[in-house]
C-alpha cells in the first residue's frame, strides 16, 4: 500500500513537472513574441502598477526605463493622460512628434481580483503619410482632368475663331475682287 502510494506520488510529481515544463516553454514563446512584435503592449492597473510592457512600447513612448506609470508621466505626460483615461474598446490618437503618431487601443482583463488595462500602441505615422500621398495623387488626377477639359474647350474655340477668321478673310478678298474688277 505504501509502495503504491509512493509510486502515485512520484507519478503525480512527474506529471506536475512535465506540465510545468510545458507551461514554461509556452510562456517563454509568448514572451519572445511580445518582445519582438512591432506593436507596443502595456498592461497596468488603476494604481499605475505595470504588469507587462514590451520593448516596442518603450521605444514608441521614447522612454527606455519604465518601472511604473509615473515614469511615463514624467517623460510623456500627454501619453500618460491618454493611457489612464482611455476606456475599454476605445481607440485614441496621440502625437509625440513629427515622426511619431501613436494609435492606442484598449481592453480590460480581470486577473484574480485586479482589473488590468491592456493597451496596444502603434506608430501610424507611415500609414498617415501614405494616405496623404494617395489623397494628393488623387487630387492631381482630378485637377489634371479638369484642366484638360478646359484646355480642350479653349483649343476648340481658337480653331473655330481661326476658321471663322480665315473664312471672313476669304469673303473680304472675294468682295474686294468683285468690287474692283466688275
Amino acid at each position: 500500500d505504501d509502495l503504491l502510494e509512493e509510486i502515485a506520488n512520484v507519478l503525480f510529481k512527474l506529471r506536475i513537472n512535465e506540465q510545468s515544463e510545458i507551461f514554461e516553454t509556452a510562456l517563454s514563446k509568448h514572451i519572445i513574441v511580445l518582445q519582438n512584435i512591432k506593436t507596443g503592449i502595456i498592461q497596468f492597473d488603476t494604481h499605475g502598477e505595470i504588469g507587462l510592457i514590451n520593448s516596442m512600447s518603450k521605444k514608441l513612448l521614447l522612454t527606455p526605463q519604465v518601472r511604473n506609470m509615473d515614469d511615463i508621466k514624467k517623460t510623456q505626460p500627454q501619453v500618460y493622460e491618454k493611457l489612464m483615461n482611455i476606456l475599454p474598446g476605445d481607440s485614441d490618437l496621440v502625437v509625440i512628434n513629427s515622426s511619431v503618431k501613436l494609435s492606442l487601443n484598449c481592453t480590460v482583463v480581470r486577473m484574480g481580483t485586479k482589473d488590468w488595462k491592456i493597451v496596444s500602441i502603434q506608430n501610424i505615422h507611415t500609414e498617415l503619410q501614405q494616405n496623404e500621398l494617395e489623397a494628393w495623387q488623387n487630387l492631381t488626377k482630378v485637377l489634371r482632368h479638369e484642366i484638360m477639359n478646359s484646355v480642350t474647350k479653349i483649343i476648340l474655340n481658337i480653331l473655330i475663331i481661326n476658321q471663322f477668321t480665315y473664312t471672313l478673310n476669304e469673303v473680304l478678298k472675294i468682295n474686294y475682287l468683285l468690287c474692283n474688277f466688275i
